[in-house]
């Protein structure tokens, strides 16, 4: 059986099919096939279109909001994506073809997010005259500290400074950052 709903990775109203009955019955969009649940009627809670970027792929789910709470870049959010569910980040907010940073839950069309789960850090060795990029696979919860020694495969490395993702430098000895939070790090063999 078909029922006529709003699709968020559409961002309009389309044909689905319905694929388990329910309070809030699970459906299939017919045209771009998003698995998504129909929520109770709300007047609190909206769902957005979110794209998820994660490494190098992108890719788009929905995200329930609040409708009267205020939303920034930075604020960690739940996406729906399909049957899976993770925490994002968000780096971007479109209202009315248009980015800002923040935005009540009622006014936003779009989320631009990254996926904090697992994230790659990128870090600079400095060793004597030359400077080799090494990529971290690691989880976005991991910390990591200034004056700390590292291992990467088989390059051990002690962290001489950290560049976070709002441009701001950690520099001090003891200063730590979390992995998600990271745009790079500097730091020297040891």
């Amino acid at each position: 059986m078909n029922i006529s709903v709003w699709c968020p990775v559409c961002n309009e109203e389309r044909e689905h099919e319905i694929l388990k009955e329910g309070v809030e019955p699970l459906v299939r969009c017919t045209i771009c096939n998003h698995i998504h649940r129909i929520p109770q009627e709300s007047d609190r809670a909206t769902v957005v279109k979110t794209i998820v970027s994660a490494g190098e792929e992108s890719r788009v789910c929905a995200t329930e909001l609040e409708k009267t709470e205020l939303y920034r870049t930075g604020d960690t959010v739940v996406a729906e994506c399909g049957e899976e569910v993770q925490s994002v980040e968000i780096t971007g907010i479109e209202i009315e073809g248009r980015r800002v940073k923040r935005a009540k839950g009622s006014e936003i069309l779009t989320l631009w997010t990254r996926a904090i789960r697992e994230v790659t850090v990128k870090i600079s060795l400095h060793e004597g005259r030359s400077t080799t990029p090494l990529y971290l696979n690691t989880q976005g919860i991991e910390e990591f500290e200034v004056g700390h020694e590292y291992q990467v495969g088989k390059r051990g490395f002690r962290v001489s400074h950290i560049k976070l993702r709002d441009d701001r430098f950690l520099r001090r000895d003891g200063q730590k950052a979390l992995a998600r939070e990271i745009k790079r790090i500097y730091a020297f063999r040891s």
